[in-house]
């Protein structure tokens, strides 16, 4: 675990370290845009780094299209 506490450490220091030059210049909607995927790696990265059972960008997607994509293959299910 230690391990990846460092690489994920490493990983956010020098994401911040390099971009913040170049987000003071950008506009506001987009500095937004940036932290709001920061927060989605963020999660994902406590997630990985504690070996979490939260919820997972594949139960959303289940949640969203899950029973659409299940219409979807019923209908393209050929019967020989």
């Amino acid at each position: 675990m230690l391990e990846r506490v460092v690489l994920i450490s490493l990983i956010y220091f020098s994401l911040f370290f390099f971009d913040m030059t170049k987000l003071i210049k950008k506009p506001r909607i987009e500095i937004y845009l940036y932290i709001f995927i920061v927060m989605i790696s963020l999660y994902l990265s406590l997630k990985f780094v504690f070996e979490l059972d939260w919820f997972n960008m594949y139960d959303l997607i289940a949640v969203l299209i899950g029973k659409m994509a299940e219409n979807i293959v019923d209908y393209l299910n050929v019967i020989p």
